[in-house]
């Protein structure tokens, strides 16, 4: 399987016409003023293609780390359609609670493989 690309974005929007997605608030590094610090939203998405030999069916499995520290995980099924050799898989995650300032790491795994990973610093900065 060739990976295409792997992003972290408040929001994700499918238009039913088109079929085209598009990334609402991509993460970036963040600042906040307290902790912990609640993301409302996050969709964690991998772009693949499928190449000869690959199977039809998939299981991504999805990890969110705060300094190697294990804040979540889920397992997210990748499917490929005969109509269709390239995927993508959306995993959204209805709130994510940061306790403290860190590295958050953010990786997405097939096999036990990395196929994916994003990195950020969340910064602690007082209102002055």
């Amino acid at each position: 399987m060739k990976i295409l690309g792997f992003f972290i974005a408040e929001d994700v929007l499918i238009d039913q016409r088109t079929n085209k997605m598009s990334l609402i608030n991509v993460f970036d590094n963040t600042v906040a003023n307290r902790f912990p610090l609640f993301i409302p939203g996050l969709n964690m998405v991998v772009f693949s293609e499928k190449e000869d030999g690959d199977n039809d069916s998939n299981i991504i499995h999805f990890v969110i780390k705060l300094d190697s520290r294990v804040l979540f995980e889920a397992d997210a099924n990748m499917i490929f359609t005969a109509s269709s050799n390239r995927n993508r898989c959306i995993l959204t995650i209805g709130g994510l609670l940061i306790p403290e300032p860190g590295v958050l790491e953010i990786q997405a795994l097939l096999n036990g493989n990395v196929i994916g990973t994003y990195i950020t610093e969340i910064i602690f900065k007082n209102k002055e």
